[in-house]
């Protein structure tokens, strides 16, 4: 939430120092919803933010689609898989659930380059820690190729 407040704050320097997202008392997937009900996307950030259907937090796949819509604009952090893995397996309460780590990072492993490649969203498989996944191979090629379209 800290993060996505800094990006706020960066698409628009106007903000109110005070505006944040929300850290608690919500489900987590609904925070920056919350967030754009106060400051909306249409008065705040126009043009600033591939929308996703209002949740510009939201970890969607690169469809084709958006690929050619926003090619050359994307942005992206991408950390060391292991760190993103174990970050993503405490949010989700796996540790509370008894799923183990090494489990849970075999479950998501090529995560990013799913969603990246269009194939995944980056939620598909993380938030749930014990259920079965589709198999699905990462395109390594085509995440590859796409990186040229991010600043």
């Amino acid at each position: 939430t800290s993060f996505g407040t800094s990006l706020f704050h960066c698409a628009n320097a106007s903000l109110p120092e005070g505006a944040h997202i929300p850290v608690e008392g919500t489900v987590k997937r609904s925070l920056v919803p919350l967030f754009l009900r106060e400051y909306p996307l249409s008065t705040w950030f126009r043009g600033r933010f591939w929308e996703k259907g209002g949740n510009v937090g939201e970890h969607t796949e690169i469809t084709d689609s958006a690929w050619r819509q926003f090619n050359g604009h994307f942005f992206g952090m991408f950390r060391r898989p292991s760190a993103r893995m174990y970050s993503s397996w405490r949010y989700f309460g796996c540790p509370q659930q008894g799923v183990d780590a090494a489990r849970y990072a075999h479950r998501i492993a090529g995560q990013a380059t799913k969603m990246v490649a269009g194939q995944a969203s980056g939620l598909d498989c993380t938030t749930t820690c014990g259920s079965r996944c589709k198999e699905l191979r990462p395109d390594v090629d085509l995440a590859v190729s796409r990186l040229g379209g991010f600043r």
